[in-house]
Formats: structure tokens, sequence, C-alpha cells
């Protein structure tokens, strides 16, 4: 175990200004990349381990607040500005405004975190193993609590939180059906601390080791010493000098919760022994450019597009066709009109397989965007549901009656109304009560609208989305990593339609078993494609402990990072800056 007599790696002489300007330009750049890295296209994975990495060194040094907090900024606005890069797309040039804004915003939240980490890293770092250890359960609890915070902050946003850069990695993410998706963003976050404890201690090792060598030549060494130097370093001599890789109690503890999730996923693998088949489902990809759905002019070759392509999933005998948001040019249930309704009811009737619709809805007079329940003979059926989280600035205006201009930028004449119910559909496929809850567009985003569901006895969730507005770039990708973790959270399988791709199933257990895509390869396509869902026959549907009890994990954090507080603001004591 280190020694509390090692000297500290500080100095009591302030940095050139120059020379601090050039590090923070290191440590931004360097931060950008290995945060771009963890996220859709690059799925780098493995990043998520050391992405904070770069700034917390910084932080032990306890660099000048202002060329920190500039540095920190600018490289959190500058990764999510790449990260979210496919906003232009939409009605440009108001998606490069909304791309320059929203990412701002989000970098606030790293921002503020990385400033409570420069705080108090210098404080507590010097306290032994239990300054230390608060720092990373409290830094990691604060993580995850800015997580939380983002999901309700101005109607929330809590796009591609930590967590989502490990959804192509199960054996990751089976904690979450435990903690919730935090706890894997928390995780990820206290092995990086494990990681800064060890290079640190390392370093104060080999550092306080050559302030001890004599300043002497090496002498010339015959073949046996150079064998027995050689030997004395293989049994743990550093250099031949003795000096060795001393315990770090930090490191070895962010190890073994590293190793709780891999737990987790070995426990889970006895219940993916036994499968059966859920249903068979058609999923259709209209890909319908996002500017011209609503163009009246387009109605008719939507409408025609829309029936070929079903015409086709039926010749595939499916237990359920699938169709995407809002894919129909005109409401479905519309109290005025009733020709939309009545021709999707005679297209199920000619294709003789039910159908579940993403479509807008006219209630009286207010929109809704909506998924139906539509069966051979029976029609449309009164259980329906209504989206409960529409998108500001894409779906409704916010304070459209005190600012009237920002109506303006809303593609939609009238907002969209939000739903007030966790609706489960109760769908029968292939003679088997299956009921469905739904998640339309950003829905999936939210942890809290899936266990609803969950909680409300679905058997599946359904996520129907337009990610034609993102382009053909890292959008579509980046929002399928969020169902990953809905279904890893609520042990459900989780199936996508999209208008233009993504379009698949994930399993209970997080891992993507089918998506759609052509012959070169890509989700972007025009077409129809199966899905055949299955589920494990040993794990009760919906009943995972995160769906039971909720966002516990995220009260024990704020309990962490309030005791992270206290204890660095009375106890706490700031070296010397460099």
């Amino acid at each position: 175990m280190e020694s509390m007599s090692q000297p500290a790696i500080k100095s009591t002489s302030r940095e050139p200004r120059g020379r601090a300007l050039a590090f923070g330009v290191l440590v931004g750049v360097v931060s950008v990349l290995l945060t771009v890295a963890c996220f859709p296209p690059f799925d780098v994975a493995e990043a998520a381990y050391v992405v904070v990495l770069p700034f917390l060194i910084w932080a032990l040094f306890r660099p000048g607040r202002w060329v920190y907090a500039l540095s920190a900024l600018a490289s959190c606005w500058a990764a999510w500005f790449v990260i979210l890069i496919w906003l232009r797309h939409i009605y440009p040039p108001m998606g490069w405004v909304a791309l320059g804004l929203l990412s701002f915003l989000v970098a606030l939240f790293p921002l503020c975190w990385l400033l409570v980490a420069r705080w108090a890293l210098p404080r507590l770092a010097e306290k032994g193993f239990p300054g230390r250890l608060a720092i990373m359960l409290g830094l990691a609890g604060l993580w995850v609590v800015l997580e939380w915070v983002r999901t309700c902050f101005l109607t929330g946003f809590p796009w591609l939180t930590l967590s989502e850069s490990q959804w192509q990695r199960a054996a990751m993410l089976q904690i979450a059906a435990w903690t919730g998706h935090w706890g894997v963003s928390f995780v990820l976050v206290f092995f990086n601390f494990g990681l800064l404890f060890y290079g640190r201690n390392l370093a104060q090792q080999i550092g306080g080791r050559l302030q001890k060598a004599p300043l002497e030549p090496e002498p010339v060494q015959s073949a046996r010493q150079r064998f027995e130097f050689g030997d004395q370093a293989a049994k743990g001599g550093l250099f031949g000098s003795g000096i060795r890789f001393a315990f770090c109690p930090e490191f070895y503890l962010a190890l073994a919760v590293l190793l709780l999730c891999f737990f987790t996923y070995l426990l889970s693998l006895t219940q993916q022994r036994q499968r059966e088949e859920m249903f068979r489902a058609a999923a259709v990809q209209p890909w319908v450019p996002a500017t011209l759905k609503w163009d009246p002019a387009e109605a008719k070759g939507n409408i025609d597009t829309l029936k070929r392509l079903t015409d086709i999933a039926g010749v595939l005998e499916p237990d359920v066709i699938l169709w995407p948001e809002a894919s129909t040019p005109f409401p479905i249930l519309d109290d005025r009109d009733a020709r939309m309704l009545r021709w999707t009811e005679e297209l199920v009737d000619e294709v003789d397989a039910p159908l579940l619709a993403g479509s807008l809805s006219m209630i009286g007079d207010q929109l809704f965007n909506g998924v139906f329940w539509i069966t051979p003979g029976g029609g449309l059926h009164d259980i329906f549901y209504l989206k409960r989280h529409p998108v500001p600035f894409g779906e409704y205006a916010p304070l459209r009656d005190a600012l009237p201009f920002i109506g303006k930028v809303v593609p939609l004449e009238n907002d969209i109304i939000a739903g007030d119910e966790a609706t489960v559909i109760p769908t029968e496929l292939g003679g088997k009560r299956l009921p469905v809850g739904v998640l339309i567009c950003n829905e999936d985003i939210y942890p809290g609208l899936a266990r609803d569901m969950a909680r409300n006895g679905a058997k599946w969730l359904l996520v129907v989305t337009n990610d034609a507005w993102y382009g053909v770039e890292a959008g579509a990708y980046q929002h399928a990593a969020h169902s990953v973790l809905r279904a890893v959270e609520t042990r459900l399988p989780v199936v996508r339609c999209g208008n233009h791709g993504w379009s698949g199933w994930i399993d209970e257990f997080g891992r993507v078993r089918e998506v759609l895509t052509d012959a070169d390869g890509s989700i972007y396509y025009q077409g129809v494609g199966p899905l055949n869902v299955t589920r494990a026959t040993e794990l009760p549907p919906g009943q995972s402990f995160y769906v039971r009890h909720g966002d516990w994990f995220v009260a024990l954090c704020a309990v962490f990072a309030a005791g992270m507080a206290a204890l660095a603001f009375f106890r706490g004591s700031s070296p010397p800056r460099t």
C-alpha cells in the first residue's frame, strides 16, 4: 500500500500562462476525441473508460480557474457539436441554429461536473484512502445526478448519456436491470478514477525513487550482471532498483466494481438458455422525405408507397405489420374526415394481417401523435396510444402564445398535444395475448416512460420513429442505442420501426438480434423486412428490480455527491496552484 509520506505531484510555482494555455488546448483536444469516439458512428466503447481522465489529471495539479474552465467549456461544446452534427439537416439554416444552441446547453452539464472535479480533487486527493474514496463515489454520483437532471431540464434531452456508449457491449449493461442505465454511467466514471489514482500512485513512486537515485554514470555490466538485473526486474523490481507496483486500493476497488457488471452478465446467461417464439413482425420503411411528408401534393405518392410496401409485407405472412411514426399523410383518427381510416382498414383486410400504425390523430380540435391497432374484420380498436412527450420546437412551440414568432420554427400549424396515459395496447399475435407498450420517436430516450409501460403490463415494447429528419448519418444509430438500454432496464424485447431505419429488434438482455438492411448493408433504404421476435422462457417479462423500484440509484448517487461536497468543504485543503 502506498506510503503516506510519498511526495505529492505538485509545485509551488505558477505555471507560465503560455504553457498553461498550450496544456489546456492539448487536454481539450484529447477530451473531444475521446468523447466523440464513445458514441456512434465510431462506437469505440472502451474510450468511455478514460473519457474524463485527461481533465482529471490536469485537475490534480489545480490549474488556473479560467484556463481550466475555458478549456472545459470549449471541449464539451465542441464534442457535443460533433456528436449532434446531424441536427443541421432539420429545416436549414434553422438546423444549424438548433445545433449550436442545443450542443451548448448539453455541454453545460459535463462542464459543471469538470469544474466541481477541479475544486474537489486537490482538496481530498491527499487525505488518504478515505478522501480518495469520497472523490470516487461523490464525483461518479454527481455525474449520474447531472444526467438525471438533463432528463428534466427544459423538458429534458437525455440524448446519449455515458451508458449508451456501451450499447454494443451486453456484458456491461446487465446492471441496468437493477440500477437503470444510471448504474452503467456510474461504473464507467468510477473506473476513470481508479485509473487516475493508479497512475498517480505509480508516478509518485517513480518520482520519489528518481529523487533518491545518485547522479553517477551507469557502470559497464557483464553478461552475468545483465542476466541478474533482468531476473530482479522479473521478480517485481522496476529497472532492477526495487521500485515496485505498490498496491493501489482505489484501482482495485474500481476493478471490482467493473467485474460486478460482468458477474451480472454471467448470471444472465443462465436465463438466456431457453427461448421461445413470440411473434413474427414485418416492419415497413417507406422512407418518405421528412420535408415532403406533409406536402398535400405528395400525399397520393406517399399513400401509394405505403400500400405497395404493405402488400409486400402481407406476403411474408407476419403476425403483425408495423408502420413507423406518422406514416400516413392524413390522420387515421379524425372526427371530421374518416377517409384515411377507411383506406387503412380496407388495406388491412386485403393483406389479412393486423397492423400497428403510427399516425397523427385529430380528436376534436386537438392534434395528437399516436399508434393505432387495426385488425382484419375488426377495424380500428378503441384502445390506442397517444405520445406523452412531444418534441419541443419539432412538434410544438413552447410559449407560442407569449412569443408568437416562435411558432415560425415549428413545421406544424398546430401544436401536437401530449397524451396523459401510459396506455398499453392489448394486442393478440399468433393466438397469444402479448400487450405492447409503445414509445414514439424520442420517447425511448426517457427510461421512465418505458418503465411505466412495463409496470402497466406490456410484454414487449415498440418504438416507432421518423429519423429521416437526421439525414443518413449517425442520428439513427445514436437513437437506437437508447432502445438497447430500455430493453435491459425493463427486461422486455424492444422492436423498432423507422421511416428509413434503424428498424430491428433487441432482446431483453440488450443484444441486437436483427437489423433490417439493404443488399449493401445500409439501414437507410425503402423496403420491408421480417423480424422474428423471441423471449427467454426463464425470465418474467417486465419484472426487473428497476421496473419495480425506479430511480433509487439516482437518490443514492445524490447522497454520495452531497457527502463528498461536505467533506471537501469542511475538511479539504487545497495544494498550491501549478
